[in-house]
């Protein structure tokens, strides 16, 4: 999800998770720019099956569900390249992995892409579908 506000483009994740095939299980809301080595703990955690001690772990938290991870365009490339780990085992074995991810940007994530800010293939493995939110003037 492209543009809006944080709540609309949390909105637009929730009703997607609402019509999706997780929708049973839960719905996490992740900010990327406020808690990111959180997930680099968790994702950490979830690639390699420990347990984590810093508090809940928002990928196991939204097991069966759906992770909505906003402001992925502040992520580190260190986190990106694990986040790109976890894509690629979702996409390898969707029986295993039960989790949907979403992702949401204020703005075009091809711009950070061609900066060289964002990994071109965490881009290619996130952007299935896409949802342009008008963008405001306070974005």
């Amino acid at each position: 999800m492209i543009g809006g506000q944080v709540d609309e483009r949390q909105a637009v994740a929730l009703a997607f998770h609402e019509t999706g095939p997780l929708r049973q299980g839960p719905f996490v809301f992740f900010d990327c720019a406020r808690r990111e080595p959180a997930l680099k703990l968790a994702l950490e955690a979830a690639l390699t099956d420990a347990n984590t001690s810093f508090g809940a772990n928002p990928v196991l938290a939204a097991w069966g569900g759906t992770l909505h991870l906003d402001s992925v365009q502040s992520l580190s490339i260190e986190t990106q390249r694990l986040l790109l780990c976890l894509v690629h085992r979702l996409q390898s074995d969707q029986d295993a992995w039960p989790l949907r991810l979403s992702a949401g940007a204020a703005h075009r994530l091809e711009d950070v892409v061609s900066d060289g800010a964002f990994l071109p293939a965490l881009y290619d493995g996130l952007d299935k579908i896409r949802f342009e939110l008008e963008r405001s003037a306070a974005a």
